[in-house]
C-alpha cells in the first residue's frame, strides 16, 4: 500500500485481540460481514487496516464503532507492558465517506488517536504515487539497472 510499510509484516500473534475488540465494538455482527482486517507489524509498531465491506459508505455509526474497536486494541496491547508493541495504529477504508459534517469532524478527531480514514480511491491514488515516486529513487541508485528503468517505462 505504501513504501512507507515495506518493512511490514502480517502478525498472527494478536489475532485473539483482534477478534475479541471486533466482538465487543458491534464489527462481527452480520451487518458488517464481509470486512477484512489486515494486521501488520514492524518493531514496536501494529498497524491495523480495516477494509469496510465493498459498496458500504462509512457512516457515524460505523466510525464510532471502528474507533472503539482500534480503541479496544490499543488498550488491550497496552495492558501487556512485556508485550514488543508500544505503538498501535489503525486505517478504516471504505468505499465512500459520508460528508456530514459530524462524521467529517469526527474523521479528524480520529486522527489525534492514530486512526486514520481513506476512501478506496485516495488509498489507492496515494499508494500509486508513492511507489511512482519510490521507484524513481530507485532508478536513479539502480546503476542504469534495465529492469527497473523497463518497469519506469510501463
Amino acid at each position: 500500500i505504501s513504501p512507507k510499510w515495506d518493512t511490514f509484516a502480517v502478525e498472527k500473534s494478536v489475532r485473539k485481540v483482534i477478534e475479541k475488540a471486533a466482538e465487543q465494538s458491534g464489527l462481527s455482527d452480520n451487518k458488517y460481514k464481509g470486512r477484512v482486517d489486515l494486521v501488520l507489524s514492524s518493531g514496536n509498531q501494529l498497524l491495523i487496516l480495516e477494509f469496510m465491506r465493498p459498496e458500504l459508505s462509512l457512516d457515524w455509526d460505523h466510525l464510532m464503532r471502528a474507533k472503539r474497536y482500534f480503541h479496544l486494541i490499543n488498550n488491550a496491547i497496552e495492558n501487556q507492558t512485556g508485550s514488543q508493541f508500544q505503538y498501535v495504529s489503525g486505517y478504516v477504508v471504505a468505499d465512500k465517506l459520508d460528508k456530514k459534517i459530524e462524521v467529517r469532524k469526527e474523521i479528524r478527531n480520529a486522527e489525534r488517536d492514530n486512526v486514520l480514514v481513506n476512501d478506496w480511491q485516495t488509498l489507492l491514488d496515494n499508494a500509486l504515487k508513492s511507489w511512482d515516486e519510490y521507484l524513481h529513487i530507485l532508478v536513479k541508485r539502480g546503476d542504469g539497472d534495465p529492469r527497473l528503468k523497463k518497469l519506469l517505462d510501463n
